[in-house]
């Protein structure tokens, strides 16, 4: 995958789906950028950039992933693969679902992705703290950035199964559940159960979360 890195950009999420809609850009690829003035984040959210962040998105063809995929659900998958890599090297970060990483109590990457429907392509903008703040969480674990992007951009080139992926997540869902519910900015209730395309059932309804 081409990696294109900047000093600065007002979005690196924004940015790369401007490039890809009018053809100058085509996946798989991706933008780095080491800060970012209008970061984006989930909800309409901004992301915050902090000093010493990591601040990148990526593009893939709909077709290099797995069919078993729901759109819904590309965030979990593409921030369980991040967490777990990061979980490797020795990091005791916790997914909270659908699209945060969590360092104890305090948020520490966020991702936010966007289907291209006209180019069947998946965008997806991640950003992680490397330092902690009095707010957010930083990486518990020494990284490089160009070495922590390769190694996860490199699994893209033969992308894991979502039920591989999902099996994981559901072990991990059940083990975190409570302070995924306590830092939850949705009010579940205690019989909130996570199904096997990605979804909460709450209330008897399912509840999915593109962000």
């Amino acid at each position: 995958m081409e990696i294109f890195w900047f000093d600065t950009l007002p979005s690196t999420q924004t940015y790369l789906v401007e490039k890809i809609k009018n053809g100058e850009l085509s996946a798989p690829v991706c933008i780095v950028a080491d800060t970012q003035s209008d970061g984006q984040g989930s909800r309409a959210n901004k992301w915050e950039s902090i000093p010493n962040s990591l601040l990148f998105s990526f593009a893939v063809p709909l077709k290099t992933l797995p069919d078993d995929l729901k759109l819904e659900s590309a965030s979990i998958y593409f921030m369980y693969i991040l967490k777990e890599l990061l979980a490797n090297e020795g990091s005791n970060c916790w997914l909270k679902w659908p699209n945060d990483i969590y360092i104890g109590d305090k948020k520490m990457a966020g991702a936010i992705t966007a289907f291209l429907k006209e180019k069947e392509t998946l965008v997806c903008g991640i950003g992680v703290n490397l330092n902690e703040t009095k707010e957010f969480g930083g990486c518990d674990i020494k990284t490089d950035k160009k070495n922590l992007i390769n190694e996860y951009l490199s699994v893209f080139t033969a992308p894991p199964e979502w039920k591989h992926i999902f099996r994981k997540f559901e072990v991990e869902f059940l083990k975190t559940r409570e302070k995924m519910l306590l830092h939850s900015s949705q009010k579940y209730h205690e019989n909130v159960t996570l199904n096997s395309d990605g979804s909460l059932s709450v209330d008897n309804k399912k509840v999915f979360s593109l962000r």
